[in-house]
């Protein structure tokens, strides 16, 4: 049962996510909207070539078989935290969201020895700030005071 909760508040804060990035794409002044092209480019920032599967000219994992995928904290490559980051900008950012949420202390271990998924964690940092200054670093620093089991 306590998995089921668990999975309940992540997939909860990873849809929240989805919406609060609507709002976010829909401020930008830019003609990419939901694609974030300041997010993909943190991967070159840093030497990265990765190319999201959304992104590819050949039919993807993401579009035939989600099953391919994991949510699982700790089965992504570098940059990313799980496997399913990866079929998509979008995702990306809310499966990091969602963690910081419910697993944070897992998630920051991984920046520590990530560069990539660190520089994520704090332009989404700044993503959340820019929809709401309430949503600020402090905001997720203080959320490590509460049980989320």
């Amino acid at each position: 049962m306590e998995w089921m909760l668990r999975a309940f508040k992540t997939v909860f804060h990873h849809e929240l996510f989805h919406m609060l990035d609507w709002v976010y794409a829909a401020r930008r002044d830019d003609e990419a909207g939901y694609d974030d092209h300041e997010w993909k480019a943190i991967h070159q920032q840093f030497g990265d070539t990765f190319t999201y599967d959304t992104d590819q000219d050949t039919t993807t994992a993401y579009q035939d078989d989600l099953a391919l995928y994991s949510l699982e904290l700790g089965t992504g490559s570098r940059g990313f935290a799980n496997s399913y980051q990866r079929s998509a900008v979008w995702e990306d950012k809310a499966c990091l969201f969602a963690y910081l949420h419910t697993d944070q202390s897992s998630l920051l271990q991984m920046c520590v020895l990530d560069s990539i998924l660190n520089a994520k964690v704090c332009r989404l940092f700044e993503i959340c700030a820019d929809i709401d200054e309430a949503l600020n670093e402090d905001f997720f620093v203080n959320l490590t005071q509460f049980e989320y089991s």
